[in-house]
């Protein structure tokens, strides 16, 4: 009985072998092909017309990398100590983590912080004012006009021209004492590029205004149309010019 159980396992051990190497000799059978055609002509490529591509730019797949600038350079060594330094404190992250969205809103939050300093740093200096110093107004440019009614003691001027009987020249230092004090009591705004007329609409809505009309035509008159004055003519309009004198100290 034994002998019959072993002869039919070895059958079937040989069978298993036999047929396994039947199935690789078939594989190897249908993998090798050989060509046995003598008649093979290699295929020859015309170079001429690979020249022609070489020049059309449509077929230029190359990849020319444009030279960092200093700009560029400058911007990329920043980034990599920002990265560097709070990959030291949070070990390494994905830009699309919450720790790569804090450190981003914390990088624009800062510069954003850096251009408002600035911004109000360069007001509150304002270095421009510092720069750009307003000319001051140099005395020695005075008209004659201005140095008179800034400078001079025009009481003293009139009495001066009196004395010498130079009454027309009186007559233009007592105008120009009027436009003085109303100056100074801030009833007009004095400038010396300003007409008499404009100062005459300055003060139209005064009690001032007829008063001051009649000595601007007295001086007008007198001083432009160069009339020369005689005491007693002189004598009446310095009564004009008392008359307001009187207004303006009320």
């Amino acid at each position: 009985m034994r002998l019959v159980f072993f002869i039919i396992v070895f059958s079937l051990c040989s069978f298993s072998v036999f047929t396994q190497e039947e199935q690789d000799s078939t594989i190897i059978k249908n993998e090798i092909k050989i060509d046995k055609n003598e008649n093979i002509t290699p295929v020859e490529f015309d170079k001429s017309q690979f020249e022609k591509y070489y020049k059309d730019k449509e077929f230029d797949y190359s990849r020319e990398r444009n030279p960092e600038n200093w700009w560029e350079n400058f911007k990329r060594k920043i980034s990599n100590l920002w990265n560097s330094f709070w990959r030291k404190i949070f070990g390494d992250f994905q830009p699309g983590s919450w720790i790569g969205n804090f450190i981003n809103i914390a990088k624009y939050s800062i510069i954003g912080g850096v251009i408002f300093f600035i911004g109000w740093l360069f007001v509150r200096l304002n270095p421009g004012k510092a720069l750009v110093k307003p000319a001051e107004k140099s005395k020695v440019l005075f008209s004659d006009e201005e140095e008179i009614i800034y400078q001079k003691d025009i009481l003293k001027l009139i009495e001066k021209a009196k004395s010498q009987q130079n009454y027309r020249l009186a007559i233009r230092y007592y105008y120009l004492l009027i436009l003085k004090t109303l100056k100074d009591q801030d009833l007009i705004q004095y400038q010396f590029e300003k007409t008499n007329q404009q100062y005459q609409q300055e003060l139209k809505n005064t009690a001032l205004a007829f008063q001051f009309k009649k000595i601007t035509t007295l001086y007008d008159f007198i001083w432009y149309g160069n009339f020369q004055v005689n005491k007693n003519q002189f004598k009446e309009a310095e009564k004009e010019f008392e008359n307001i004198q009187k207004q303006l100290k009320r």
